[in-house]
């Protein structure tokens, strides 16, 4: 019986995949059912995905990606592209005849994230075929439902971009690591220029994969097919991503998107790169002379031509970082965080890179090829570096820790499974299993003491306070969006829900292309009565809406925050040009008119 399930398991893993998706659907979709009727979106971007959604269906150009309702009536600078767009829209259009608009909305938000996840896990499943064994592929599937930061974003109403970022990485990974040189390089190439179209977030970790071809050819020449593909695919792919998929605001030579920036060096990459694998040298070191030379050229190109791009791609000013963008929790170091959040987020990466070291072994005992092995480990490695730096990183390491995790269970489990001690074979090859499957911070994250703001977070829950999320839920919007249509002044993270839930226009959302609308914004919740009061006038505001989860923010700035208006109005104060709007009882919002 073993025997027959480990055959089929050989034989029919897309099925298997398929199957195991379906099951991951279905369970996610009877957990998180109650959130449809309420459009429970995960966060701001995916609000914000919801309003752009709607948009283009409601007629805005395919290329003009500004959010109008924010920051009236120029609109806000969003800087993405439509590519992660099409598949909630297409839903949306298939279902709206049979559900109607509102139902055919709910279920298109609840079923989109479900396809790039299915893509993901095909790919990785591929690549612990090639990887590790034929049949380990099971495992890798178990380990992608406990790698939490991979794993959320295809959860139901979990639209945001980065779902698609992580499917085209897995895609260059399984690129990678195919035998067929020029199958696996186009692969490669294809997925770098689609992840490009969607958003920079994984440039670093797909150079490093790209890297891993170039230097399979160098080392090797009869990789030179993987090079060409490689090559050819991310130029011509890139370009194609760019004539498609960049919208007006990224036409420019800006750094934080798919822009002339980008499609030059990809296009002067992929060129040197067809260049030097043309007339491939049958000696290795001129091949990594080659490789070295093409690499300082697009290093020089880029710095001469974009010397702008040097930098911190955002180029934020000094104040938005100051009391904005530095305080958003991804963009901070895993150093800033508990002991359980640290496991949670980071021992999958370790436990990946120790699983490829292994992999790495083996294949040198056995004579199997090591250059997938290798970049794929190093670009793991990288991830778990990097998260030191900002924890946003930590999804792109644990999908690329997965085949790696599954081969320190693969490896280790015969060791512990067939020793002569009773106690190593049970709670050794337990310890193992658990650890590989990624499943660890589940049993021990819990008894790790946390930071002070978990702590809080925990303290707060306990005792009843407000959420953020209860402020935005659909019942507590409605009476907001039931006043007469007008300009609500409000904090960024509320600005894409108001958008989603409401007809009111409204301040910029938190995003960093409109970095001096957000300072405007802290400076006008963090000001004095009288100077707050000029600059709601200047915004032409009709109404301000705080969230008391926000205002509770305030209290603990006390020493920052005393005497503003925020302040005041949370301590009960009243002023004469604020008439303050009765919400039903138990709403965490507040809302005043401005006279």
């Amino acid at each position: 019986m073993t025997q027959r399930v480990i055959e089929w398991t050989r034989r029919h893993w897309m099925a298997g995949v398929l199957l195991l998706w379906l099951l991951f659907a279905v369970v996610m979709l009877v957990l998180r059912y109650h959130w449809l009727a309420d459009l429970q979106l995960g966060d701001t971007d995916d609000n914000t995905r919801l309003a752009q959604v709607r948009d283009w269906l409601g007629g805005q150009g395919w290329y003009d990606l500004r959010q109008y309702r924010m920051e009236p009536p120029g609109g806000a600078n969003i800087h993405w592209s439509r590519l992660a767009d099409l598949p909630i829209a297409g839903l949306i259009l298939l279902l709206s005849p049979m559900l109607g608009g509102v139902l055919a909305e709910q279920w298109a938000v609840a079923l989109a994230p479900f396809v790039p996840g299915l893509i993901a896990a095909f790919a990785i499943a591929l690549t612990v075929r090639r990887l590790v064994a034929s049949e380990a592929w099971p495992l890798a599937m178990v380990a992608l439902f406990f790698a939490s930061a991979v794993s959320t974003n295809f959860m139901p109403l979990r639209i945001d971009h980065h779902n698609w970022q992580l499917a085209f990485l897995a895609l260059a990974m399984a690129g990678l690591s195919d035998r067929n040189p020029a199958r696996g390089g186009a692969v490669l190439g294809l997925a770098t220029a689609l992840s490009l179209g969607v958003g920079l977030e994984m440039i670093l970790f797909l150079a490093l994969l790209g890297a891993g071809a170039v230097m399979s050819w160098t080392f090797f020449a009869e990789q030179r097919g993987r090079l060409l593909a490689y090559g050819a695919a991310t130029a011509g792919g890139t370009a194609v991503s760019y004539l498609v998929f960049a919208s007006q605001a990224n036409r420019g030579a800006v750094c934080d998107a798919l822009s002339s920036v980008w499609l030059s060096d990809a296009l002067v990459g992929g060129a040197l790169l067809v260049a030097i694998g043309w007339k491939s040298s049958a000696r290795w070191q001129v091949r990594l002379a080659l490789a070295v030379g093409a690499a300082m050229v697009l290093a020089a190109f880029h710095a001469f031509a974009f010397p702008h791009c040097l930098q911190r791609l955002e180029g934020v000013s000094e104040a938005a970082d100051r009391l904005w963008l530095s305080n958003v929790r991804e963009a901070k170091p895993a150093f800033d965080m508990s002991l359980s959040s640290q496991m949670r987020l980071m021992s999958l990466p370790l436990i990946g890179v120790t699983g490829y070291v292994l992999l790495f072994l083996r294949a040198r005992r056995e004579g199997r090829p090591l250059r997938s092995t290798i970049a794929i480990g190093l670009a793991t490695l990288l991830g778990f570096l990097l998260a030191f730096w900002q924890v946003r990183v930590v999804a792109a390491a644990q999908l690329l820790a997965l085949p790696g995790a599954v081969g320190f269970l693969w490896m280790l489990v015969p060791m512990t499974w067939t020793s002569k001690r009773a106690l190593v074979r049970v709670l050794g090859t337990s310890v193992v299993a658990v650890m590989g499957l990624g499943a660890l911070p589940l049993l021990a994250g819990e008894y790790l003491p946390k930071s002070k703001d978990e702590q809080t977070e925990v303290e707060e829950a306990a005792a009843g306070s407000v959420s953020r999320k209860a402020c935005s839920t659909r019942t507590n919007m409605a009476p907001i969006a039931a006043l007469p249509a007008g300009h609500v002044y409000t904090f960024i993270d509320m600005a894409p829900r108001l958008v989603v839930m409401t007809p009111h226009t409204t301040v910029t959302g938190p995003y960093h292309r409109n970095d001096d609308e957000i300072v405007a914004v802290f400076e006008t919740l963090r000001a004095k009565p009288d100077e707050a009061r000029a600059r709601l006038a200047d915004a032409k505001a009709d109404y301000l809406l705080l969230c008391r989860a926000h205002i509770a923010l305030f209290d603990r700035e006390s020493d920052r925050t005393r005497g503003t208006l925020v302040a005041r109005l949370s301590a009960g104060e009243r002023f004469d040009w604020l008439e303050e709007i009765a919400l039903p009882e138990g709403n965490p919002n507040r809302v005043w008119k401005l006279r």
